[in-house]
């Protein structure tokens, strides 16, 4: 019997050809939460999140799920309780978007009619079973998004007999209007409330602040501040971690900040800036 049902990334390291692109990373998800990963270009976002689905091996430092080494479990078991949802997928057949989003259940040994019904519940919830029987090739860069989160839903749809499942998403709003980066964003905390752990890139600074539980800012591959957004989003830490003067407020609806962009004022940014920012000598090993 599992224990503790949570992923935990502790110290982690990554180098690659003598630069390290990631250094000392450590924070836990647990399920029901939605963690965003925010930071400029660079900081090394994309890289952790495909050292934490186990695409690349940390030089050091360890990362648990459900209390096991991720190297523990095999890519079947892996496959049946995390997803993830790249920034682009590549995908030139004609499918029909009902078998697109099918092919996340290839992991599950549930019969025919439940993966059915489980890959059209996903495209609901996406508003695209509408859609199903369009050939993929043919939708807008939108809605091969939208067909894509529907098919890593499909994966992670039911939760595992032991331990918990985890959602991935590397820039889950590319291509999609304003709408639908809100909708996308709302499917991804019902996912979450429905107990699984959803981490998410983000570049909107304000989507973050908006829609998750907690944010963890990264700059040089080193994690800057973790914390709720009111916490954590502060002209203090994101002034100089983007390098760009910024105005932090009270959203006027919801209980999170604004981040407005001051660029072009005479304000400038402190001097930290080129102190965060200067390479290190040292490299993970």
């Amino acid at each position: 019997m599992l224990g503790l049902a949570m992923l935990s990334v502790d110290r982690v390291s990554y180098a690659i050809n003598g630069q390290a692109l990631l250094r000392e990373i450590s924070f836990d998800l647990t399920p029901g939460e939605v963690l965003a990963v925010v930071g400029p270009n660079g900081a090394g976002k994309s890289t952790l999140l495909n050292t934490i689905v186990g695409d690349l091996s940390p030089s050091s430092g360890h990362i648990m799920l459900d209390e096991l080494p991720l190297r523990a479990w095999t890519p079947l078991d892996l496959a049946k309780r995390r997803a993830l949802l790249p920034q682009t997928s590549t995908l030139s057949f004609p499918f029909t978007v009902y078998e697109v989003a099918l092919m996340g259940r290839n992991p599950h040994d549930t019969s025919n009619a439940r993966n059915a019904q489980i890959s059209q519940d996903a495209l609901a919830r996406n508003g695209m079973l509408h859609f199903a029987h369009r050939e993929y090739p043919s939708l807008s860069g939108g809605e091969r998004q939208r067909v894509q989160l529907a098919r890593v839903l499909s994966q992670v749809w039911e939760l595992p007999e032991t331990g918990s499942r985890y959602l991935f998403l590397d820039e889950p709003t590319n291509n999609l209007d304003l709408a639908h980066q809100h909708h996308s964003l709302q499917v991804a905390k019902q996912f979450a409330a429905e107990g699984t752990g959803v981490l998410a890139v983000l570049h909107d600074l304000n989507l973050a602040a908006q829609y998750a539980d907690r944010v963890l800012i990264l700059c040089a591959g080193r994690v800057v501040a973790l914390g709720t957004a009111n916490e954590v989003m502060t002209t203090e830490i994101l002034c100089p971690a983007f390098d760009l003067p910024v105005m932090v407020m009270k959203h006027p609806c919801l209980n999170c900040p604004l981040i407005v962009s001051a660029f072009g004022e005479a304000a400038q940014v402190d001097a930290g800036i080129a102190e965060m920012r200067q390479p290190q000598a040292e490299v993970a090993t």
